[in-house]
């Protein structure tokens, strides 16, 4: 028996197990991934450039993140956002000055760093990774929580620490949550849904030494946005960017020949001298992603003020980026849930 249960393993529900650690609570994490991180995924190409296919980016704006990294120790370094800009648009290129902007920041080493800080505080005998939740039972004083390999978990609460709408599409709960939730989750965005991230390492960052280019924005694609990806060290290399999201249906090695045929419209030759290409397509990697979420606007009901209630006799609690009540889809959104769940369930009377 748990004191509490956080589904999914992603920024929101670590911060969250960390907190509830804190205050003495006996926790497990369920993670349906064979990875944890949730939508913060940093890989690490052949030369040791990070590459991150998920959450990237914060702003001094983001305190709930910021004071997080501080507790930890990881450093932050600026995106570079000077020099020009190539924006295509209605089979026009030109390039502009990039003006003054709000600076932005990346996590050193890669936004997993922060993931990994919180796995090694929470413990990683309490996550269970490949495990799928499908029911949540209300029993006589507590939840049940049963898996899809057979496994079930019982606790006094649960934090649910995955996008709604993913929550609605794959777990039954008993009894059923009330149909105006219900009609939330299903029609709120899921960041990142959507997305396909890559990436292209290189030995040397042409774009900045040569171009003098930190950003391209395109209409034509395949790659939509493109931004320097140089890592906190400036030894490792990259140029990263989201591409159309039709494109989940081709295969990687078309995505490729069709970014260096993109790349070579704006650095000639120069793009063809790539060390490695990856990408992430994010609805092939992840339970509950569907077509549906075109339907809906990006944002759409993050936020809501119904994830701040409690449900199932009040033991179900709601963390994750999308219930943020600000940043919501960003990592400080995510932290600041993580953060919002565990203090509830501190404050909840003794049962």
């Amino acid at each position: 028996m748990y004191d509490v249960i956080i589904v999914g393993s992603g920024l929101s529900g670590l911060v969250a197990a960390q907190q509830l650690l804190q205050y003495g609570k006996k926790i497990l994490v369920l993670e349906a991934q064979p990875q944890i991180g949730g939508r913060i995924q940093t890989y690490t190409g052949i030369n040791g450039t990070p590459m991150e296919m998920g959450a990237t980016w914060l702003g001094n704006k983001h305190t709930y993140l910021r004071q997080l990294l501080t507790q930890s120790g990881i450093t932050l370094f600026e995106q570079w956002q000077g020099g020009n800009a190539i924006i295509e648009a209605q089979g026009i290129m030109e390039k502009y000055a990039m003006p003054p902007a709000e600076p932005y920041y990346r996590i050193t080493g890669g936004s997993s760093s922060i993931i990994q800080y919180l796995a090694n505080f929470i413990g990683l005998a309490t996550i269970h990774t490949n495990a799928v939740v499908n029911a949540i039972e209300w029993k006589d004083d507590y939840l049940q929580v049963i898996c899809n390999n057979g496994h079930s978990y019982t606790s006094s609460s649960v934090i649910m620490a995955i996008p709604p709408q993913v929550a609605a599409k794959t777990i039954t709960f008993q009894p059923a949550l009330p149909n105006h939730l219900v009609q939330i989750m299903q029609h709120t965005q899921t960041w990142m849904a959507g997305s396909i991230k890559f990436a292209l390492a290189y030995t040397t960052p042409f774009w900045k030494q040569i171009f003098n280019v930190s950003t391209i924005y395109s209409d034509k694609g395949p790659a939509t946005e493109m931004y320097d990806h140089t890592d906190a060290t400036e030894q490792h290399f990259a140029l990263k960017g989201f591409l159309l999201p039709h494109l989940s249906k081709a295969t990687p090695l078309q995505r490729k020949e069709w970014v260096v045929q993109q790349f070579q419209r704006y650095f000639g030759t120069m793009a063809n001298s790539f060390i490695q290409y990856t990408d992430y397509v994010w609805c092939n990697n992840w339970v509950g992603c569907g077509e549906e979420q075109n339907h809906l606007l990006p944002h759409q009901n993050n936020g809501h003020y119904l994830y701040t209630n409690s449900y199932m006799n009040e033991r179900l609690f709601w963390a994750g980026t999308e219930t943020a009540q600000q940043f919501g889809g960003y990592m400080d959104g995510a932290v600041e849930a993580g953060l919002r769940a565990a203090n509830a369930i501190q404050q909840m009377p003794i049962h």
